[in-house]
């Protein structure tokens, strides 16, 4: 009885560590996208404001038609329009700012 345990245990371990790896390779790969969005200053809570507006700009551009996608246009969903990528981006780019979960995979 108590090896059967074990063993459902450790599986659950290792399925809940696949997903977070999983959970944290989507969100770092976004991340990648900031780098690339400049920081234009910070807003009354002290976050920084990214000038998503201008990257998302590009998203109509060929480049970001390809496949996969360079860093650019991390945010860009396809006939979508700029504000609503720029929102997106702005919140993503905010959390990861301020995430230490990307850098500690690196």
């Amino acid at each position: 009885m108590r090896t059967i345990l074990f063993l459902v245990l450790l599986g659950l371990t290792i399925v809940l560590a696949d997903s977070r790896e999983d959970f944290l390779g989507k969100i770092c790969d976004k991340c990648e996208g900031c780098e690339v969005v400049r920081e234009i200053g910070q807003d009354s809570d002290g976050d920084p404001i990214f000038n998503c507006e201008e990257n998302c700009g590009k998203c109509s551009e060929p480049l970001c038609e390809t496949t996969p996608r360079p860093r650019e246009c991390k945010f860009c969903r396809k006939n979508e329009e700029v504000n609503k990528c720029a929102e997106r981006c702005q919140r993503g780019c905010t959390f990861c700012k301020k995430t230490k979960a990307c850098k500690d995979r690196n």
